[in-house]
């Protein structure tokens, strides 16, 4: 039985109702942009002209409340942030509920391991298997809701066993009514089960997970706890995108090929990718978006800001005429107005030759020859007549 026939099972049997988000070209990326505060200074007071950039330019957005409560009414297609299981160290539902906090065999809090330091760590780790943290959990996205977010974008939704005392050192977990460890498979059951709970609780709105695309042990993707959690949400975050320092070349399961057929996994049950960039890579990561682009996608890159922006993501490549290829070491996809080349990583130097006139993404003349280094890509934008073979115009040595 292939892998995409037991994919096309667990889809079916996965399947719960997803939001209705539009279908776009596969060959222009939307734009999602991640707030932080060095957003504050376009959205704190923006003058009508900064509004219609944000209205024109950015598809959707990740922002939080309450600072953006006030801001829906000239930019609401926005998605709220909330952490699948954080427990906010000194916070009020630590006083109140502390039997919701995970805790070791001898009994100490544990957190998630994030912005750790000095032995302290701001998040406890949240007790996901709980009914009553589920419902508090619910009922708080219900008032989010209510204040107009079109879609919710759940940060730490890891199928990894991500526990960890106030030194981010991983511990198991002991199950408050059993007393037993947790185990890695409980752990990825209890997370599954939440995020299916939360898309039953809100049907019609878009639901992000920022995920981990390794998850789910030597199973990957084929794991059903994995299936259920991406059948969960409309979009899976990509964090590090194509630009994670871990992918290398080839086909094993650290490679930029096994990234890519993990968002093929994605696209068979019916669900979209956001692949984020990292600043200074973006035609990198742009280039590898297209090569996986299915219309259901979206691209971010954190360093873009409405003062330095790229034109290069206003590119237009049309439809795909076929699916990303190998072709002569590179990885390669033929769109109707223009072609796209990636050099994977670990990858030698690949020598281009062009032999009819093409633009780079940003509108600029491509120049008649160019290198590409290991971990780079590039976006050639027509004309090109796919009537004769794109081999006779465009050749690779290295």
């Amino acid at each position: 039985m292939g892998r995409y026939f037991v994919l096309g099972l667990l889809a079916l049997t996965f399947a719960l109702k997803a939001a209705d988000i539009p279908q776009s070209s596969a060959g222009s990326p939307r734009f999602v942009v991640r707030t932080d505060p060095s957003w504050d200074k376009y959205t704190k007071s923006p003058s009508p002209s900064m509004k219609e950039w944000f209205q024109s330019k950015v598809w959707r957005m990740e922002v939080y409340s309450t600072y953006w409560d006030s801001r829906l009414s000239w930019y609401p297609n926005a998605w709220v942030y909330i952490n699948l299981y954080a427990i906010y160290v000194g916070s009020d539902l630590a006083k109140k509920h502390p039997e919701w906090i995970l805790k070791d065999s001898a009994g100490n809090p544990l957190y998630i391991p994030w912005g750790c330091g000095n032995g302290h760590c701001p998040q406890y780790a949240g007790n996901v298997a709980d009914p009553g943290f589920r419902q508090h959990w619910i009922d708080e996205a219900r008032r989010l809701k209510e204040r107009g977010y079109k879609g919710l974008f759940i940060d730490d939704v890891n199928l990894e066993y991500r526990v960890a005392d106030q030194f981010t050192k991983h511990k198991m977990v002991i199950n408050p009514k059993s007393k037993a460890e947790m185990t890695s498979g409980d752990w990825q059951k209890s997370v599954a089960d939440f995020t299916q709970q939360i898309r039953k609780a809100f049907p019609d709105m878009e639901i992000v997970h920022n995920a981990i695309w390794f998850a789910g042990g030597k199973q990957r993707i084929n794991n059903p706890n994995v299936q259920e959690e991406i059948s969960s949400a409309d979009l899976i975050n990509l964090e590090r995108g194509a630009n994670d320092t871990g992918l290398h070349g080839g086909n094993g399961e650290w490679s930029l090929n096994a990234f890519l057929n993990y968002i093929d996994g994605v696209h068979k049950l019916g669900r979209g990718v956001i692949m984020d960039s990292t600043p200074g890579k973006t035609e990198y990561s742009l280039s590898v978006f297209f090569l996986i682009s299915s219309g259901k996608d979206a691209f971010g890159d954190q360093g873009m800001k409405p003062s330095d922006w790229w034109p290069g993501l206003g590119v237009s490549l049309g439809e795909p005429l076929a699916p990303r290829e190998d072709w002569q070491g590179l990885l390669r996809r033929r769109f109707d107005r223009g072609v796209v080349l990636v050099n994977p990583p670990d990858s030698k130097p690949a020598n281009i030759k062009l032999s009819t006139q093409f633009r780079r993404a940003d509108g600029t003349k491509a120049a008649d020859s160019l290198t590409l280094p290991a971990m780079s890509g590039v976006i050639l934008v027509g004309p090109v007549d796919h009537t004769k073979s794109v081999d006779k115009v465009i050749s690779v040595s290295r």
